[in-house]
């Protein structure tokens, strides 16, 4: 199966990478399509594409490393949790695993250790207030709601996601862009080796944390080469 996920991987790299050509350029021109910035269109066509690659890259880990996670599959259904609850899954999973001497103890600061219990709610919180948003708002844009969001019955506005579709731009994919490259190598070294994860842990998370702080020095030092 993972063979297959990486050629799906395979096409969403090669149909972003395109894409950004003619973003980039729209950036440079300023171009407005009617009244709406085609940074804006151009970044909810590019969403779309990295978070389905998140998708994907979150397929790979369960798939690719079975070796590692039968006996995760073995034990946690995952077939009706959505993509954020695929990913806490795997964290709470593979914390046990590796700090915890029994699945029955919590993931609490005294069973953890304070260094463990931190790492842990350091990722749990880039899952849940960083890739989460991004999740809901793909969902928003891939059902059509590209000028005016619904809450989830579709008999209501939505008011915040609609201000976050219409604010949309290359700045907001510059940090998804790094989530996605950042956290699945950050989860297959949980996955796959306690050592290595303690060891390379402050390398991924804080590629993550920098360009969070550093997101609109990034945008403008990318406009400002492109123009």
């Amino acid at each position: 199966m993972h063979k297959y996920w990486k050629k799906n991987r395979r096409q969403l790299q090669m149909t972003i990478t395109h894409l950004n050509r003619f973003h980039n350029r729209s950036l440079r021109k300023t171009t407005k399509l009617s009244d709406v910035p085609l940074d804006n269109i151009f970044s909810k066509l590019s969403l779309v594409l990295w978070t389905s690659l998140a998708e994907v890259e979150l397929n790979i880990l369960i798939t690719e490393n079975e070796h590692f996670t039968r006996a995760f599959l073995d034990t946690v259904d995952l077939t009706k949790k959505i993509e954020t609850q695929k990913w806490l899954a795997l964290l709470d999973y593979y914390f046990q695993k590796h700090y915890l001497t029994s699945r029955k103890r919590t993931l609490s600061k005294t069973n953890l250790g304070d260094t463990a219990h931190h790492r842990y709610h350091a990722i749990r919180e880039v899952i849940l207030d960083d890739l989460e948003p991004f999740i809901e708002l793909r969902n928003r844009v891939a059902h059509g709601q590209w000028a005016v969001a619904f809450n989830s019955d579709g008999l209501k506005k939505n008011q915040e996601m609609t201000t976050h579709i219409w604010k949309l731009s290359k700045k907001d994919l510059i940090f998804l862009k790094s989530l996605v490259k950042n956290l699945p190598p950050l989860v297959k070294l949980l996955i796959t080796s306690k050592t290595t994860f303690e060891r390379d842990y402050d390398k991924y998370l804080n590629r993550i944390n920098r360009a969070r702080e550093d997101i609109n020095l990034r945008f403008n030092f990318l406009v400002k080469h492109l123009k």
